[in-house]
C-alpha cells in the first residue's frame, strides 16, 4: 500500500499561509453617531463581554435585548462623580423599556465637565482580537456639553443636544494587539451614561493579492508538479 505525502515544496507555502502576521498595537475606528431608540440599539448582544452603568450606586441592572439578558454592572470612570436622575433619559417616542431607561438615567461626570478627562477600563479581553465598544449618552434636561471619547488613538466628539439630538450612541471597532488584554475608554468634556464592549462577529479572512500571496501560489503550483512527477516515476 502506497503512502500519501505532501512534498516540502507544497508544505512550505501552506504553512506560510496559515501563520498570521503579528498584529500591531491597540487600534480603533469610530462609526457614526445615532439616536437611542430601543433596547436593540445595544451592539451584538450575543457576544457582549462587559456592560456598565455609570452611577447607579452599586446595583446591577439586567436589560433584555433580542432574547438575551445583559447585566449592566456598576462602572467607574476614574476621577468622575456618579449621578442618578430620572430626567436624564426620557423614553417618550422610543421603545426603550424600564430597565434600559434605568441604565440611561445614570451617568458619570466631573464637575465642571469641560476640559476634564477620566478612564473607563475594560479587562479580560483576548489579544489579537476585534471588539465593538459602544458608548451611550443621554441628557434630556438640555445641557450643552460636547462629549469626547477616545480609544486606541481614535476619537469621536458629539454634542447630545446639537440639532435637537438629546440622546446618542456610537460604536468603535477596537483591535487588540499582542499581549493586550485590556483597553481604556478616555472620557472627556461631559457625562457618560453607559458603555458596552462585545466581541465582533467572526468574518471570513480576506487574502491580500500582494507579492507574498503570489509567491505562495507559485510554490504551490511547483509543489503540485513535483508531486505529479514523483507519482509518475513510481508507476
Amino acid at each position: 500500500m502506497k503512502g500519501t505525502f505532501v512534498p516540502w515544496a507544497m508544505a512550505a507555502p501552506l504553512a506560510w499561509l496559515v501563520v498570521a502576521a503579528p498584529a500591531a498595537g491597540l487600534s480603533a475606528s469610530w462609526g457614526a453617531t445615532s439616536r437611542i431608540t430601543s433596547n436593540s440599539d445595544i451592539v451584538s448582544p450575543a457576544t457582549v463581554v462587559a456592560a456598565f452603568n455609570l452611577g447607579n450606586a452599586g446595583s446591577t441592572i439586567d436589560v433584555a435585548v433580542d432574547g438575551r439578558t445583559i447585566p449592566f454592572e456598576p462602572g467607574t470612570v476614574s476621577g468622575f462623580d456618579e449621578y442618578g436622575n430620572a430626567s436624564f433619559f426620557d423614553p417618550a417616542g422610543t421603545s426603550v423599556d424600564a430597565a434600559f431607561e434605568s441604565v440611561l438615567d445614570t451617568f458619570a461626570q466631573r464637575n465642571p465637565p469641560n476640559d476634564t478627562t477620566g478612564a473607563l477600563s475594560f479587562s479580560g479581553l483576548e489579544e489579537n482580537a476585534t471588539y465593538l465598544l459602544q458608548v451611550f449618552v443621554a441628557d434630556d434636561r438640555g445641557s450643552v456639553w460636547n462629549r469626547t471619547f477616545s480609544v486606541g488613538g481614535a476619537q469621536t466628539t458629539f454634542a447630545t443636544n446639537s440639532g435637537g439630538l438629546t440622546t446618542a450612541t456610537a460604536v468603535a471597532t477596537v483591535r487588540t494587539g499582542p499581549g493586550e488584554t485590556s483597553c481604556d475608554l478616555i472620557v472627556g468634556g461631559g457625562p457618560l451614561n453607559a458603555a458596552v464592549i462585545a466581541r465582533a462577529p467572526l468574518a471570513a479572512p480576506a487574502l491580500s493579492a500582494g507579492p507574498g500571496i503570489g509567491l505562495a501560489v507559485a510554490l504551490l503550483a511547483g509543489g503540485f508538479l513535483v508531486m505529479r512527477s514523483q507519482r509518475r516515476a513510481r508507476l
